[in-house]
């Protein structure tokens, strides 16, 4: 009789990795929100270093979730590609939402060369002192 899966340890190691991942990806993303929630509670503007930070944790939540999601196939194995089993239905949804133009990859570069601008000259065009 084989071993269900929920007692596997590499099934457990690949899920524990899954909840971590996904974990990160919320505390980075909830952490961005307060920071421009508080400005903006405060009546302060949302200067553009606040803008990028909310768009990196954003595009690094989705691929976060991404590879939660990519871990938990891989315990769950061809199973999670079978229509039958709503699993395969996630895996296709998170793959398609990184792809959007808000959070894709390339959200990563946009963001880093703003921050470097504001950073390295203290100001740059759409960047403010906070």
């Amino acid at each position: 009789m084989a071993t269900p899966l929920r007692d596997r340890t590499t099934v457990q190691a690949l899920i524990g990795e899954a909840e971590a991942t996904l974990g990160a990806g919320r505390a980075y993303v909830y952490e961005a929100l307060r920071e421009v929630w508080d400005k903006a509670l405060q009546g302060r503007v949302i200067d553009m270093p606040g803008k990028m930070k909310l768009q990196l944790a954003a595009t690094h939540t989705a691929a976060a979730a991404a590879r939660a999601v990519d871990l938990v196939h891989a315990a769950v194995g061809t199973t999670g590609i079978r229509d039958e089993h709503r699993f395969q239905r996630h895996f296709r949804d998170v793959h398609t939402i990184t792809q959007h133009a808000y959070i894709s990859a390339g959200r990563y570069e946009s963001g880093v060369s703003i921050f470097s601008a504001c950073r390295s000259s203290g100001r740059s065009t759409g960047c403010s002192k906070s």
